[in-house]
């Protein structure tokens, strides 16, 4: 018997959902389409198919021409073995991604552990975005590999998918579901149980706050309530990492400390966590851990904390030839000694990630030299 997936209402198939028995996607081309036996996705792998439409989700076993109503899901349902908790969540070692002549990361090496918030900063363009596509298999490295808590993504797509879930930059919501339907559709498409469906979007929707908003549509929803939505969204299968790319873009004030408290919280449950983002005070507030990339280039790591000290850990800034300057100090007392020395307006503040980073990479973000 071959599992397929009917639209029986003559929907649309587009665009297709192939998930095979162990719960991972897989190649949209390893499917035919027989336009004989109505609209019918056949696999060519064993395993569950699903078909999405935007009118009508359905599975069926298609046996010897017949097709009989089933639960496919059932194959979709055994637990994702847990693995030990030694060695990185994430690990990196010297990954590159080329596109044409243009290197976009460069003998990229990192681990990450288990239960940790790690922050990647640089600015627009660094790498940021290709990294986490690599990580989440939507693009192949050019050369090196990647593992997600010790399995190698190349040779274990479908347990490494299953333990990642994602937070784009951009809204991956349907604009017409509500809130509830955007998580239950999920759920189905990562073979949730109608019970585990039910007990993962209460939850979810309760932990964010949007369960008394639950059943408006996602188009209505202001940017931090989409934002909210799209984390509850990736973390609907209970996976073991999340990825966050520029969580908080396009959010003002208020609702970006909304969706950093959500962060914080889903950190002390235990949950890894791996935020690329360009805004330094963002990192410094979440971060246990932090990596500065630039040019696709890995330069350095350590906590929020080491690299403030590591710079210096006060600054006094003055106004000269054009051109804000900095000069960084241990002490507030030696640096405002030098300041009392100066003529001019002078600051003397704490030194903060931001200043760290242009003292450290000897740059502003996104210069050359």
């Amino acid at each position: 018997a071959t599992t397929v997936a009917v639209c029986e209402n003559g929907g649309e198939i587009a665009p297709p959902f192939l998930v095979n028995s162990e719960g991972g996607c897989i190649n949209p081309l390893a499917f035919t389409l027989s336009r004989s036996q109505g609209r019918l996705v056949t696999c060519l792998e064993k395993g569950a198919c699903l078909c999405y439409s935007k009118t009508a989700l359905m599975e069926s076993r298609y046996d010897d021409g017949r097709r009989e109503r089933n639960q496919c899901r059932r194959e979709l349902r055994q637990p994702l073995p847990r693995r030990d908790g030694r060695g990185g969540m994430i690990s990196y070692k010297n990954v590159t991604k080329r596109y044409g002549g243009v290197t976009a990361v460069s003998d990229f090496s990192l681990e990450i552990g288990r239960g940790e918030f790690f922050g990647l900063l640089g600015p627009n363009g660094a790498g940021k975005t290709t990294l986490l596509r690599m990580t989440c298999a939507l693009t192949a490295p050019s050369a090196g590999d990647i593992s997600v808590n010790g399995a190698r993504i190349d040779r274990n797509l479908t347990d490494a998918k299953r333990r990642l879930g994602v937070v784009p930059q951009y809204s991956n919501l349907e604009n017409e579901l509500s809130a509830l339907q955007n998580l239950e559709y999920h759920g189905r498409l990562y073979g949730l149980t109608r019970r585990d469906i039910r007990r993962r979007s209460r939850e979810l929707l309760e932990f964010s706050g949007l369960d008394g908003r639950k059943d408006e549509a996602a188009r209505v929803f202001s940017g931090g309530m989409r934002r909210k939505l799209m984390i509850m969204k990736a973390l609907m299968h209970e996976p073991d990492i999340l990825l966050l790319d520029e969580p908080s873009a396009g959010l003002d004030a208020p609702w970006r400390r909304r969706v950093w408290d959500l962060l914080r919280e889903l950190h002390k449950r235990g949950l890894t966590l791996l935020l690329t983002t360009h805004y330094l005070e963002e990192a410094e507030a979440l971060c246990s851990r932090l990596g500065m990339i630039d040019g696709g280039a890995l330069r350095r790591t350590g906590t929020p904390g080491e690299m403030i000290s590591e710079a210096g850990k006060f600054v006094l800034e003055y106004f000269e030839n054009g051109m804000t300057t900095q000069r960084f100090f241990d002490s507030r007392d030696e640096a405002a000694a030098r300041a009392a020395l100066m003529e001019g307006d002078t600051r003397v503040r704490a030194a903060n990630l931001e200043d760290a980073f242009i003292k450290l990479s000897g740059k502003g973000f996104g210069e050359e030299g």
